[in-house]
């Protein structure tokens, strides 16, 4: 298939996914903007430092240059300001940012409610390994009209967090 053919098949497909008139639709930061003390940088660059150095001092300099760009990333990734994000949920799927997920791979979903300054948030569970929940800010969109959008074409149920996300949430990420 050539390069104009498949344009002009994505166009027509993203078309009938804009065309359709039972959509939400709102807008939402892509990530949570942590305020931080400037002490928790000196205390993560001082952890950091420590593990490279002991890396260093045992000979494993692959794990010195992987915690070295994993802190930079980390750094970089704390610092920006989030992207606003375009959310529509269509009979479709969910699309957020552009991308679909449908909902044949959307295991559940749960809406929480507000937290202290936050905004309720979709979550978004799917049956894999490696990211296994998508979290979507609510923002002034009503948490009643997506939960009950949402249950035409899936299930609700609530989830503790994985060890991963609880390991996050305890570091301040």
């Amino acid at each position: 298939m050539d390069e104009d053919a498949f344009n002009n098949f994505f166009e027509k497909s993203k078309k009938v996914v804009d065309d359709n008139k039972e959509t939400l639709e709102w807008e939402t930061p892509e990530h949570e903007q942590q305020s931080r003390h400037p002490d928790w940088y000196w205390g993560a660059g001082a952890i950091v430092v420590f593990i490279i150095v002991l890396s260093i001092i045992f000979g494993n300099f692959l794990l010195a240059i992987i915690f070295l760009i994993a802190s930079f990333s980390l750094y970089i990734y704390e610092v920006r300001t989030p992207k606003i994000i375009k959310v529509k949920i269509t009979p479709k799927g969910v699309i957020l940012g552009g991308e679909l997920h449908t909902y044949e791979k959307i295991k559940s979903f749960w809406i929480t409610e507000k937290d202290n300054d936050l905004p309720p948030k979709l979550l978004i569970y799917y049956d894999r390994i490696l990211i296994p929940t998508i979290t979507i800010y609510l923002e002034d969109m009503s948490p009643e009209k997506v939960r009950s959008y949402l249950k035409k074409y899936g299930e609700e149920e609530e989830k503790p967090p994985t060890f991963s996300e609880a390991v996050a949430n305890a570091l301040g990420f």
